[in-house]
């Protein structure tokens, strides 16, 4: 659930949502470890080659005032993990990091019965990793709170949930994390984002001190890729200097099925000055990313909008949209690594 224009009322309201959204069973948040993590012994062997991919899948029911053009029977979580399937089986990825993805709900259920060739690692902060079974084992799992609801404003707790991969053929390790910053853009939300990325970056420095593990960071930052705001785009001063890229920026090659595609789309886009729904929004802005720390070799990289994807006239305009079910207000990301 992302950045909305709403006031203050409605961010305590969302929390409060969620809160009751919780299924019975779930993961309950622990207080963050202060124990050390485990470092991965050094593997030499043969590059390592990755596909990765981050969405955030919008789980559990929408209010009432989300998403006015999509037909509310459309929003049902049941009716759109088919399409959260289909996108998966899509892409291919060898690793999945999702966002919103309400664990011990029947929709989740469903998603990774209907994707049984992953290893499905859920957190306590409705986020899942995922790893293609026949590719790699759990070599370790680990999660740290990065935001405590409360704390210097943040609305919810927020978590790094984070596994250490290991490939099966060369028993190279990758170290795979995720993340679901807070929404809205407010001076005090950017700050708190700022504190998570803080966390996260001395996360990364204890898990592989120097970098020399292949790691993948992946995660909706709920902050634009071409912020020039101090602050809000901490993400990205921060987590270049502790040496991370975005690895659309250093692709050699663009491969999104809809060129220009935003990252987060919102069922709708504007035509002709009027917002129509299903339409595919195409302002080249992402808030979603996949990292990659510098040196690393990224043979392409995607926004991923389809299945069921068609160029349509509309008022006079040439747009591409979706045909059927949207099963998310984002698009993934999705990238092609190599790591030396």
């Amino acid at each position: 659930m992302e950045e909305r224009r709403r006031g203050r009322a409605w961010l305590l309201a969302l929390a409060a949502l969620l809160v009751a959204c919780t299924p019975a069973g779930a993961v309950v948040p622990s207080p963050p470890s202060t124990a050390p993590v485990p470092t991965a012994a050094q593997v030499s062997g043969p590059p390592l080659s990755v596909r990765a991919m981050t969405w955030n899948v919008l789980g559990g029911p929408v209010p009432d005032d989300w998403f006015p053009l999509i037909a509310r029977d459309e929003l049902d979580p049941m009716v759109r993990a088919p399409g959260v399937v289909a996108k998966v089986e899509l892409a291919d990825p060898d690793v999945v990091g999702l966002q919103e993805f309400q664990n011990g709900t029947e929709s989740a259920a469903w998603i990774t019965e209907h994707l049984p060739g992953y290893t499905w690692l859920p957190g306590p902060d409705n986020h899942a990793i995922a790893l293609r079974t026949t590719r790699f084992e759990v070599a370790a799992t680990g999660n740290e709170r990065v935001n405590t609801a409360g704390e210097q404003g943040a609305i919810l707790d927020r978590y790094v949930d984070w596994v250490r991969a290991r490939d099966r053929v060369s028993g190279r390790t990758v170290l795979v994390l995720d993340l679901h910053a807070h929404a809205w853009q407010s001076p005090q939300l950017a700050a708190v984002r700022s504190l998570a990325i803080d966390r996260l970056v001395d996360l990364v420095g204890r898990l592989d001190p120097g970098l020399f593990e292949p790691l993948v960071l992946l995660g909706d930052f709920n902050a634009r890729d071409d912020e020039t705001r101090p602050t809000y785009r901490d993400h990205l001063v921060k987590l270049r200097a502790a040496g991370l890229v975005d690895a659309h920026a250093v692709a050699a090659k663009d491969t999104s099925d809809v060129r220009r595609a935003s990252s987060l789309q919102l069922m709708a886009a504007s035509v002709a000055g009027e917002p129509v729904a299903k339409v595919i929004r195409r302002k080249d802005q992402r808030i979603d990313y996949v990292w990659v720390p510098e040196g690393t070799t990224v043979r392409t990289w995607a926004v991923l909008s389809g299945p069921g994807v068609r160029w349509q006239r509309v008022r006079g305009v040439r747009v591409p949209a979706w045909t059927g079910i949207v099963p998310s207000d984002h698009s993934p990301v999705v990238a092609d690594l190599r790591f030396r």
